[in-house]
């Protein structure tokens, strides 16, 4: 357990498609650093209930309001380019529009050091 109270498990490195796998990870991410909904609440400036219902919902999540949970976490928030290989057909954009964007990867991981963070 580090200074800071949360146990330092590494986290493996997620690749994130979904916002009900966000939750999952963030939930992931909450018991590996042996913190329940409350001790992480506090930590948040939130009610427990607040927390079970972006852990449950996440999509209600600003992204200022995920980066500060991935601090007080100490997770990192990664976004780069995913492989094409990965893309799942349905997602799959027409050759013409793929050449102008391309389709960015979130990647979860784990880091040292969790800052407290408010809302």
């Amino acid at each position: 357990m580090s200074k800071t109270g949360i146990r330092s498990t590494a986290l493996p490195l997620q690749q994130l498609r979904s916002t009900a796998q966000l939750g999952l990870i963030l939930r992931s991410a909450r018991k590996a650093r042996g913190l329940n909904q409350a001790e992480l609440a506090s930590r948040l400036n939130l009610s427990q209930s607040r927390v079970s219902q972006l852990e449950l919902q996440p999509e209600n999540m600003t992204a200022d309001q995920l980066l500060t949970w991935c601090a007080v976490l100490g997770v990192t928030l990664t976004v780069g380019d995913r492989p094409t290989s990965t893309v799942p057909h349905a997602l799959s954009v027409p050759a013409q529009l793929a050449e102008k964007t391309s389709s960015p990867k979130l990647l979860l991981n784990s880091v040292k050091g969790p800052r407290k963070g408010s809302w």
